[in-house]
């Protein structure tokens, strides 16, 4: 039985995790940038130009999303 693979899996859990908030973090600081929506309602522009605001699970799910991305 090899235990030190689990302390590897941690690591790796504890790197994703920290490489997540930082791209949420980041994702914050582009998508509150709107005059029209303010700072605190994140918002992304659609190819029709309307402001779409994204709930905490988008906009969660999306660094999620480019943190995977970035990894493979």
């Amino acid at each position: 039985m090899n235990l030190d693979n689990d302390d590897e899996e941690e690591e790796a859990q504890e790197a994703m995790q920290d490489a997540e908030r930082t791209a949420y973090a980041d994702l914050e600081k582009k998508l509150s940038r709107c005059q029209k929506c303010g700072p605190e309602k994140p918002c992304k522009i659609d190819i029709g130009g309307q402001h779409v605001h994204l709930t905490m699970q988008q906009h969660r799910s999306w660094s999620i999303a480019l943190v995977s991305a970035n990894t493979s």
